[in-house]
């Protein structure tokens, strides 16, 4: 071996300690080791540079010197204590700590404290590092958002009050605007001269164009204040949207010498869920600028389908015209408000600016996009980009050879609206989704018990004020007036109409949800409800309420279309997306109720499911939440349990996201919880009308066709 490679000659103790020392005096942090009694017994170059002091005027004094108040009286009994009991919060962790320097300031530090034994006797050595500079660069961050967020504040007011101010001044000069323009229209029924016509003529158009600009000046606050709202409902794409919007302007194209067509692809659906005023302003939009930016040529309209959804279509509507097109740097100008491209156009074709900003605001509340694409001198096509739930009856109905065999359901035998009222024995149901109230109303005829039903608490408020009903079952989470609300005012109106002196009559109010949680019954107590049910509920649940709240009718047999089938055995027991025992229980076994009953499920869950949909697309978590539960109610009832229990998932996600957020509306993204009850809500969806599709039904755990 060549004495290049061998080993180096292992270190004396005092060599090793020599060095070790160099090492630690090499270290920029303070380093001091004190004994039991609190003297210090080392300490390195760092220290010394740290507070000021030389290793000699340091060595066997009280480590106290180092410390500020109150920390240097109480840190002898901090030893004592830990000594004595072996505990501290700061030992082996790193915490803040105020530093005393030689020349009387303070430092900040950051101290790490570990303990050892040597001789027999405990020992403690702290490591200190300054952290002026990071203390001083946190506070300049601090003050620099503070001072950011100030200004966010500050412009945000500004914005909220001019949008406040927008909608304020909209308002107030659209009502006088109304009366001239409907003064003019009645002048112009009158007998004027040929002059005197075109003068009121053109006075009224004026006035329109006022009234449109202000519209637009409404619409742009309510986008910028986020206060815009979106109405679903079932629509015909076709007639109630393209057709409506074409010939709203084939007279002012034709009078233009321009060719209006519309062209729609046959795989659109015929009906879907979406807001069709607001649907139909974009396109009015596109298609008024169409027009007056085409000097000849032709406008189309189109709707193209792009891609198919589970449960929707993705659509195009678009908008081509051979009009004088619009430059590349001025495209993304045009969606600022108050902008156009130049100032020539401005001057030439008139218009705020604004009808653009509008749809692009308009399009991002409905989840869609708008794009552009135009070419100087050769026109310009606009287009629209949306999915749109579908509600077509073949689309999430059963089969139509299944729907074809249901018949109407019989009238159920019992007493009539106007004996029960007399009997004092009238019942109104009061839900939001029409299946609950359709089961519900079913199961109390089956009890003989005639009833009314009400869509929310408003409804039921109308309806109770006839002084008819003797009980009222109330789901509690309804639009509008939910029914914790209705049961407040019931005891409120019940409160100030009892005479002096006695005892206020009592309308009893039974909650009926699908939260059937202890903490659900009390918040419906609270309310002034005096019962409970949870969905699904079964009849002899029901009419063991009924009976504690209503009197008898004189026959407590009742007598139900069929029998309840036998639990399945156990060796028989499978996954089926309905539970056709509990369906059976609710329609007494009549497969013409069953069948009326799923298809009814269906199409109230549609509008549901559009919601869900938008809602997710938006990040709107409320909106999420309230839509699976509703689904989740409906669902329970029928038993549907397995897509229950997922809108129930979806929910409970739904809630814990609004619980981190900042603010329930602010959620930036979905987590992780939500995307996946999401999705396996869906997939229950789509596993529950396969098998209603299927045209089959489960009896005693052997699936059988209809």
């Amino acid at each position: 071996m060549s004495a290049s490679t061998m080993p180096p000659a292992p270190l004396s103790p005092e060599q090793d300690l020599h060095r070790l020392t160099l090492m630690i005096d090499s270290v920029s942090d303070a380093i001091i080791t004190i004994n039991s009694r609190g003297v210090i017994e080392y300490v390195n170059r760092g220290a010394q540079e740290l507070f000021g002091y030389r290793r000699e005027q340091l060595l066997g004094r009280n480590v106290s010197m180092l410390m500020s108040s109150p920390d240097s009286e109480h840190h002898d009994a901090y030893i004592r204590a830990y000594l004595e009991t072996g505990q501290s919060r700061v030992m082996n962790h790193r915490r803040g700590a105020t530093g005393l320097r030689q020349n009387g300031t303070t430092v900040p530090l950051d101290l790490t404290l570990g303990q050892m034994q040597q001789d027999g006797e405990q020992k403690f050595t702290a490591i200190m590092r300054d952290v002026t500079e990071q203390r001083r660069l946190q506070q300049l961050a601090v003050e620099a958002e503070r001072g950011l967020q100030a200004a966010k504040n500050r412009a945000d007011d500004a914005n909220r009050a001019k949008s406040v101010f927008l909608a304020t001044m909209s308002h107030e000069i659209r009502t006088p605007m109304n009366g001239v323009i409907g003064s003019l229209e009645l002048l112009g029924l009158s007998n004027l001269t040929m002059q005197q016509r075109e003068t009121v003529q053109m006075a009224e158009q004026s006035g329109r164009e006022l009234l449109r600009i202000l519209d637009d000046i409404l619409d742009f606050s309510k986008i910028e204040a986020g206060r815009l709202e979106l109405h679903y409902e079932r629509t015909a794409l076709r007639e109630q949207v393209i057709d409506k919007v074409v010939a709203t302007y084939a007279h002012l194209a034709s009078k233009k010498g321009l060719r209006l067509h519309r062209r729609v692809d046959s795989q659109v659906a015929q009906w879907v869920c979406t807001d069709q005023l607001r649907l139909r302003q974009i396109l009015h939009n596109f298609v008024s600028n169409a027009v007056k930016f085409t000097l000849k040529g032709e406008i189309e309209v189109a709707l193209d389908m792009v891609e198919f959804g589970p449960y929707s279509q993705f659509l195009r509507f678009s908008v081509k015209d051979t009009g004088i097109g619009i430059s590349a740097e001025n495209q993304g100008r045009l969606f600022r408000p108050f902008v156009q491209a130049d100032g020539d156009t401005t001057r030439r074709f008139g218009g705020s600016g604004l009808g653009l900003a509008i749809c692009q605001g308009l399009a991002y509340n409905m989840g869609a996009s708008i794009f552009m694409e135009s070419t100087p001198g050769l026109g310009t096509t606009m287009s629209l980009a949306v999915e749109l739930p579908v509600t077509d009856p073949g689309v999430l109905r059963p089969a139509a050879h299944i729907a074809s065999a249901a018949a109407p359901l019989p009238p159920t035998a019992g007493a009539t609206v106007a004996q029960a009222a007399t009997q004092r024995r009238l019942v109104l149901v009061v839900d939001d989704h029409a299946t609950n109230r359709q089961v519900l109303l079913r199961q109390l005829g089956s009890l003989g018990y005639a009833a009314e039903s009400a869509a929310n608490g408003i409804e039921a408020l109308d309806m109770l004020a006839t002084g008819q009903h003797s009980l009222v079952i109330s789901d509690c989470q309804m639009p509008e007036m939910d029914g914790y609300t209705l049961a407040r005012t019931i005891r409120q109106l019940e409160a100030s109409s009892a005479a002096p002196a006695s005892p206020p009559s009592r309308l009893p109010v039974i909650a009926f949800t699908a939260n059937a949680f202890a903490s659900d019954e009390a918040r419906a107590r609270d309310a002034g409800m005096d019962d409970f049910l949870a969905k699904p509920t079964t009849i002899g649940a029901l009419k063991a309420v009924l009976e504690r709240y209503l009197p008898s009718s004189g026959d407590d047999t009742v007598l139900l279309a069929g029998r309840t089938p036998p639990s399945l055995a156990p060796d028989h027991r499978r996954y089926i997306p309905l539970d056709e025992v509990q369906l059976s229980a609710i329609t007494g076994g009549n497969a013409n109720a069953r069948l009326e009953f799923i298809v009814e499920f269906q199409q109230c869950c549609q509008v549901d499911v559009a919601t869900l949909r938008i809602a997710y697309q938006s990040l709107d978590a409320i909106s999420l939440q309230r839509a699976a539960h509703r689904i989740c109610g409906a669902s329970k009832t029928i038993g549907a349990s397995a897509l229950a229990a997922a809108c129930s998932e979806l929910e409970t996600a739904c809630v814990a996201q609004q619980a981190q957020a900042s603010a329930p509306a602010m959620i930036d993204a979905w987590s992780e919880q939500t995307r996946l009850a999401h999705t396996r809500l869906f997939l229950e969806l789509a596993a529950f009308n396969d098998y209603i599709a299927q045209g089959t039904t489960v009896v005693h755990g052997i699936r059988v066709a209809l």
